[in-house]
């Protein structure tokens, strides 16, 4: 977390289909007032 600006910074991957990636990942959450709940990292592998 970044306390001095007030925020979180998540990094999912890459979800496109151009580069060099084995794998595309990205992230499912839930935001329930200031509380972050039902994280997933859904992850497809390229065709």
């Amino acid at each position: 977390p970044d306390k001095k600006l007030n925020l979180l910074h998540m990094n999912p991957g890459a979800i496109g289909k151009h580069g060099l990636h084995n794998v595309r990942t990205m992230l499912r959450f839930e935001i329930d007032r200031k509380k972050i709940q039902n994280l997933e990292v859904i992850e497809f592998n390229r065709k």
